[in-house]
């Protein structure tokens, strides 16, 4: 699961939970790969490899304020 997250390079920026496992299930599918984590373990998942979600309000991807999630990419 480390080869398909990285942190981001925006400090303040946020993603929810759901849109990471959305991002994660369709770079499964474009990449062939077999979802590893299933959805009702996917936030433990993260926690173990240490991405845990941030305590402060940021950015979502449009640069709007206000959200909460964590700072975490797809590579």
């Amino acid at each position: 699961m480390q080869i398909f997250f990285k942190k981001t390079d925006k400090k303040n920026l946020r993603f929810g939970i759901k849109e990471i496992y959305t991002m994660y299930e369709k770079w499964c599918r474009i990449n062939g790969n077999e979802m590893i984590i299933k959805k009702l373990f996917f936030k433990k998942e993260l926690e173990l490899l240490n991405y845990t979600e941030e305590k402060g309000k940021g950015i979502d991807i449009n640069n709007i304020s206000g959200k909460r999630g964590y700072n975490i990419l797809l590579s």
